[in-house]
């Protein structure tokens, strides 16, 4: 496992291999965040193997192993996930930015916003954007179409970010009637 980092997002049956492990390995030590007790959920057999621990380091997953396995290993925080299930994040394959970021709502439900697009409004739609979604455990969003005014939000947002979810833009709204737009 070490070499390749992941996100902490990412966590897949990869980990899983390195479950065997007797001793503690060099990567243990000076830990940022070390999740002990957990169920880890591998995603390519399906299966949850319980007991597992995630050491993270500057926001990446650096490895996987028993909790048994890691009796005194150093980390700046330790979380007992007490059996909890630890999965990959969640994808929003159909999002829009308008949902999340509208200040009010048509009779038909639409999202109405007039946006900023001045770079500290955009961060500002970002901490809120992930505020919506990182809580529930989404970390990859796709939005299905925006209105093109914002196309500099939506560019700069795919920047990847630490402290937000992984965003993949489609455009401007292929379908939707705007002002001063035919479909």
């Amino acid at each position: 496992m070490r070499g390749k980092r992941r996100p902490v997002r990412d966590v897949v049956a990869a980990g899983v291999v390195v479950m065997f492990m007797a001793v503690v390995s060099p990567s243990w030590a000076g830990v940022d965040l070390l999740v002990t007790n957990a169920t880890l959920f591998d995603a390519r057999s399906g299966e949850a193997v319980e007991g597992m621990a995630v050491s993270v380091v500057d926001g990446v997953v650096e490895d996987v192993a028993l909790s048994a396995d890691l009796e005194g290993a150093d980390a700046l925080r330790v979380i007992d996930a007490a059996g909890r299930l630890v999965t990959p994040g969640f994808i929003d394959t159909h999002g829009h930015l308008i949902d999340v970021l509208a200040t009010s709502f048509s009779p038909g439900g639409g999202g109405i916003a007039d946006l900023s697009m001045a770079p500290d409004s955009i961060a500002a739609y970002r901490r809120r954007f992930s505020q919506a979604y990182l809580p529930h455990g989404v970390t990859t969003v796709r939005d299905a179409g925006s209105s093109e005014s914002y196309l500099p939000l939506m560019a700069s947002w795919m920047a990847s970010d630490p402290a937000s979810p992984d965003f993949f833009p489609c455009g401007g709204a292929l379908v939707s009637y705007e002002e001063k737009r035919t479909p």
